[in-house]
């Protein structure tokens, strides 16, 4: 579905996406008036912001590829944004050490992180049909115990991922840090 239609659904005022659809490394259907945190030409990961009240601001050192990471200031308090993409075909050992990396930096800002985990465990409602996924699953839930993140994600949501075949499951997640 169309960014820009679902924003508009939603009234949502941040969105993180990842696999955005991109043509000369800039994101299709979208506000021109949106502020953008993307990296390169084939970025696995986006953070866009729809409200002109809200500043976000590019973390350049954490964003590349497979993730985009800002600060998003409210007028009202200050979060830090991650919106990553975990590409299956490469181990999550990469992905968890660069979480663990930016969680240690910003050990006392609010966090807020979405990711496509490619990643399956119970913990997030996810069917585990896999040993890969369940692996990447289990490697995943230590990041989350051992630096208190939340799991945002609820028992009954729709599923995050479907195929053509039509199987279903949930690889996405969403974690706060819990202040």
């Amino acid at each position: 579905m169309e960014v820009r239609k679902v924003g508009e659904e939603l009234k949502a005022d941040i969105i993180c996406i990842q696999e955005p659809y991109t043509s000369k490394s800039r994101l299709i259907n979208i506000p021109i008036t949106a502020e953008i945190v993307i990296r390169g030409e084939n970025s696995k990961a986006a953070i866009i912001n729809l409200n002109r009240n809200y500043q976000i601001i590019e973390i350049s050192q954490f964003t590349d590829e497979f993730t985009a990471c800002a600060e998003l200031l409210t007028g009202f308090e200050k979060n830090i944004l991650i919106s990553m993409y975990c590409q299956f075909q490469f181990q999550i050992t990469s992905f968890i050490n660069k979480l663990e990396l930016i969680i240690n930096t910003y050990s006392n800002q609010n966090l807020i992180i979405t990711m496509d985990s490619s990643a399956k465990s119970p913990l997030w409602f996810s069917n585990i049909r896999n040993d890969r996924c369940r692996r990447r699953g289990e490697q995943m839930e230590v990041l989350i115990f051992g630096n208190n993140l939340v799991i945002i994600n609820k028992d009954g949501q729709p599923p995050t991922y479907s195929n053509r075949a039509g199987a279903t499951s949930n690889i996405d997640l969403t974690l706060t840090t819990q202040n």
